[in-house]
């Protein structure tokens, strides 16, 4: 599965990250799994977009990797029924 997608800034709002991240919810609802992502508390316009799009936050936590000054990251699944990137 995606393990990971970044954009690059220059690609933002012409649609491409939605295509890339429909295709691996795709891929991951083929194999029977929930579509989920951790974010990045920093992230706060990849959070609002996927809130937007009908992602659930589920819970949030302190992997190893994430600076003690930053906030938590937020864990969020795609419920079944809404399509990979969200509403039109």
């Amino acid at each position: 599965m995606v393990s990971a997608l970044f954009l690059h800034p220059r690609l933002h709002g012409l649609g491409v990250g939605g295509r890339m991240l429909g295709t691996a919810v795709d891929a991951v609802r083929r194999a029977g799994l929930v579509p989920a992502l951790d974010v990045a508390p920093a992230s706060t316009a990849a959070i609002a977009l996927y809130e937007r799009a009908g992602w659930r936050e589920v819970a949030r936590g302190r992997p190893g990797w994430l600076p003690g000054d930053w906030d938590d990251v937020r864990y969020f699944i795609l419920p079944e029924g809404i399509p990979p990137a969200g509403p039109a």
